[in-house]
């Protein structure tokens, strides 16, 4: 994870240590193509912004889209200020 004029940025590898749950670098490499995050190259790796992520895994999250997410959310669980 890098950090840039105060903006938290990581790849879909280090993505799920910073959101935990259930989510994989495979789910963050599928918002990055379906450009519901914007995805930054860097050499050979790919850089989202944190909050964006967090911002998409809560709006999936609550999505009665797709497939059942693995557990129930609670105030402490959200990031998003």
């Amino acid at each position: 994870m890098i950090r840039l004029d105060g903006v938290d940025y990581c790849t879909p590898t280090e993505a799920p240590e910073q959101l935990g749950g259930d989510v994989t670098p495979d789910m963050v490499r599928r918002w990055i193509y379906r450009k519901l995050v914007v995805g930054y190259r860097v050499g050979r790796e790919t850089y989202c912004k944190l909050d964006d992520l967090t911002e998409v895994e809560y709006e999936t999250r609550i999505s009665r889209q797709g497939r059942p997410r693995g557990y129930a959310l609670s105030g402490s669980d959200l990031l998003i200020s």
